[in-house]
């Protein structure tokens, strides 16, 4: 029986490295070469576009994406390895913009101290979009409120994650997957349309802050873990909130729970 956990744990680990799409190592110093701090900062106007899909794609570090952009995007990258300085590409066809933003040379990242990745990504309020972020190893705060999103594609690898979606009127899909570490999404403000969310759980806890005032219905498979509700009663194979009866609005959720535990409260 004392394998168990040793076994777990090593689905976790190879889950991860998998997820990261990278060679881990904590034996091989020279992997990066760790400079001095450098912090540069980066505008996007929207050149025309109506409309744009955005990649952010960071394979190490800090991310912090946030809304009251005046452009499409305004950043500021603080990195103190050379071989991290971001890239960004943007171009405009037939109305759309399409801005990518990524960490190139993470093919091996080093888990030694020393290295600091840092992106700190304002969008803009105004511009319809869809967004995609890909996130390896570290902590990503991304707050979306009063953004205009259609469609929101999250990968995460390993770490904290903090990610807020509402008051996003328009968005329709949510799909997010997960690595390790733990996770809080909030789900809370004005909808006023139907959205699908589908989640697929990896190796820690995941937290789901449910709005009251819309209908919400969560489907859970279960993985090796708990889940605990809160302002939810069961109907049939689902968990509902009091809304759900009466709402001209329902969200969605689909839960494929992992290794861990998955919190669903609903807000009073």
């Amino acid at each position: 029986m004392a394998a168990k956990p040793v076994l777990i744990l090593l689905i976790a680990t190879v889950g991860l490295a998998v997820l990261l799409g990278c060679t881990i190592s904590g034996s091989a110093p020279d992997l990066v070469a760790v400079g001095e701090s450098v912090t540069e900062t980066v505008t996007v106007e929207p050149d025309g576009a109506e409309t744009a899909r955005i990649t952010l794609r960071m394979g190490a570090g800090e991310l912090t994406v946030d809304g009251g952009a005046d452009t499409l995007l305004e950043g500021s990258f603080t990195y103190n390895v050379a071989d991290w300085k971001p890239e960004v590409r943007y171009s405009v066809s037939d109305g759309e913009g399409s801005l990518t933003v990524r960490q190139p040379n993470t093919d091996q990242i080093s888990l030694r101290s020393g290295t600091h990745n840092a992106w700190d990504l304002r969008l803009s309020d105004a511009m319809p979009m869809r967004l995609r972020l890909e996130c390896g190893a570290g902590e990503q705060d991304v707050d979306l409120v009063g953004l205009d999103i259609a469609e929101l594609d999250i990968t995460l690898g390993a770490g904290d994650s903090r990610i807020n979606v509402g008051d996003n009127p328009n968005l329709s899909r949510l799909d997010l997957s997960i690595g390790a570490g733990s996770v809080e999404l909030d789900l809370g403000g004005g909808w006023t349309g139907d959205a699908e969310i589908d989640l697929q759980g990896g190796v820690g806890e995941t937290t789901l802050r449910l709005p009251n005032d819309v209908g919400v219905r969560v489907e859970v498979t279960r993985g090796i873990g708990d889940v605990d509700t809160s302002g939810l009663y069961r109907e049939g194979n689902a968990w509902v909130n009091e809304a759900y009866e009466t709402s001209e609005v329902t969200l969605t959720v689909r839960v494929r729970a992992g290794i861990g535990r998955v919190v669903l409260d609903v807000q009073r």
